[in-house]
């Protein structure tokens, strides 16, 4: 019998979800990253919403970070995608596989910080993961989180 597993999760919106759906596979994103950086694909070990993950919307300057609850409203819905921790990297050997430089490996975590996340719960891969090997949660309407699809053990 193998020992249980804690998932990591990556959070997204119903509407993403959909592309992400029909791609077959979660990829790393390449957005706000520069050469030699590699894109990551970002997880969190919090068992609700990594504070990180919420949407950021903004009026004309004025920038304001979603609650969950608006922040599924908005997306239509909120849908999350878990993978045993164990398979993923952290800490400093993410920062290293990614080709992160400390500074900007310091700019990550303050923002997160900043957003009241812990980074210390933070995960990532390098490598696009299929969703079909992947636990997969929707919000209901009481904010609690209901298993659609369990993950390939």
């Amino acid at each position: 019998m193998s020992a249980p597993h804690t998932n990591a999760w990556h959070v997204t919106t119903a509407e993403k979800f959909k592309l992400i759906s029909a791609d077959g596979h979660l990829r790393p994103t390449g957005l706000g990253i520069e050469s030699p950086e590699l894109p990551v694909l970002w997880f969190s070990l919090n068992q609700y919403v990594d504070r990180s993950a919420r949407t950021v919307i903004s009026h004309g300057n004025v920038f304001r970070i979603l609650s969950v609850q608006d922040t599924r409203i908005l997306g239509q819905g909120l849908v999350r995608l878990g993978i045993d921790a164990h398979k993923l990297l952290r800490g400093n050997a993410l920062r290293k596989r990614a080709q992160i430089t400390w500074p900007r490996w310091f700019e990550i975590r303050k923002a997160g910080i900043k957003r009241q996340a812990d980074p210390a719960l933070w995960a990532g891969s390098l490598v696009a993961i299929p969703i079909a090997d992947m636990t997969i949660d929707v919000m209901n309407d009481g904010h609690v989180w209901i298993r659609v699809q369990d993950g390939a053990e």
